[in-house]
């Protein structure tokens, strides 16, 4: 009985150590959040003409994976139809794709998410 109360605490460290290190990689991703808004986001809004909006989040079912997603907002394009709107929508995706390409390396790239945002007018 003893042994497996045993077990049962390291099981218990192991959770313990797994939870601080899922903290401080959160910690280091708000640390990238504060230098994207510093130094990407600005380029990004500047060279495309749109708004940016950072986010760390972590996926629920597994708290192991945090990751960076980009919610890029263009402002001025205005679109009527659905299709019209994933057309474009696909247009500024690709764009910021090939802008992070040139301010970043292509592994930090492929761990972003861009999400683009724009405007639809219902008639």
């Amino acid at each position: 009985m003893k042994e497996i109360e045993q077990l049962f605490q390291k099981i218990d460290e192991v959770d313990k150590e797994i939870e601080e290190k899922i903290n401080l990689k959160k910690k280091l991703f708000e640390e990238i959040e504060k230098e994207f808004y510093k130094k990407v986001v600005p380029e990004i809004e500047k060279q495309l003409k749109v708004k940016v909006c950072v986010d760390v989040f972590q996926d629920i079912e597994d708290p192991t994976w945090i990751g960076l997603k980009l919610i890029v907002q263009d402002e001025y394009t205005v679109v009527k139809s659905l299709e019209d709107k994933y057309t474009k929508e696909n247009e500024l995706l690709n764009k910021v794709y090939t802008l992070l390409d040139k301010l970043l390396s292509k592994e930090i790239v492929n761990r972003i998410s861009v999400i683009p945002v724009v405007k639809e007018v219902i008639s």
